[in-house]
């Protein structure tokens, strides 16, 4: 979804020169003299008049912010096993870094912790995930599905020729009442209309999905790796974790 520079700065009250310098990407300056480059609705890198940056995803760990993110400060962000890292440090919203990309008063503690809790939901989704395996049919949306699933909104974005998870909350994104995936992680309750959303997040269409269901309920539970996929890839992308 392409946005304007009017819908990209909806929510900033203090910009002064602003400029389109990316696709959905602009660059502004603030009042108090703070350099802001902006994608979407998400202000990812902030230089300050002292020469430091903060760096901010916005919740949103894509391939795009990353390059946008590496592409306008001095930090090198990596990732790997489902995290973010600047200098090997786990990367966290806020994370200031220095002239020379050296992260300023890293917490390690806080570090610490946000690549831990990324292992254990990695792990905590790819245990829920194995469970499709497990079913002897795989199930079908119905009207006994929880309803906030059941709300999703199918149309992710494209950014030129990639698509690229919305940006847009409440669409394909992080934001919205994400409590319900991790009660259903939690309660391994897997059901129609989760397996429809991933699909639907993957880019599948309705006619392509129902392919994918007739060969999954072949005799020996037939080819359901795409559900797998997919559903692994749409949770640890809504809660979070980097999607490559």
């Amino acid at each position: 979804m392409r946005q304007t520079n009017q819908q990209i700065m909806a929510d900033v009250t203090d910009a002064v020169n602003v400029k389109r310098i990316a696709n959905n990407t602009v660059k502004y300056e603030r009042m108090n003299g703070d350099v802001v480059y902006r994608l979407h609705n998400t202000d990812i890198v902030t230089k300050h008049s002292d020469g430091t940056f903060t760096l901010n995803s916005g919740g949103w760990k894509t391939i795009t912010t990353k390059d946008r993110i590496n592409l306008y400060a001095p930090a090198h962000v990596y990732s790997g096993n489902g995290t973010w890292y600047v200098e090997k440090i786990p990367f966290f919203d806020g994370m200031r870094v220095n002239a020379d990309g050296t992260v300023i008063g890293a917490d390690q503690d806080k570090a610490d912790k946000a690549e831990k809790e990324a292992k254990a939901l990695k792990a905590k989704i790819a245990k829920f995930v194995r469970k499709i395996d497990d079913c002897e049919e795989l199930p079908m949306p119905n009207s006994g599905d929880c309803w906030i699933c059941g709300m999703f909104h199918p149309e992710p974005a494209n950014d030129g020729n990639k698509l690229e998870f919305n940006h847009i909350k409440g669409q394909s994104g992080p934001g919205g009442d994400l409590t319900c995936l991790m009660s259903h992680i939690d309660e391994g309750y897997l059901h129609g209309s989760l397996l429809v959303n991933a699909m639907r997040w993957k880019g599948y269409t309705d006619q392509g999905i129902s392919l994918y269901y007739g060969m999954a309920q072949r005799p020996g539970r037939g080819n359901r790796d795409a559900f797998k996929r997919a559903l692994r890839q749409y949770l640890g992308r809504k809660l979070g974790l980097v999607i490559r």
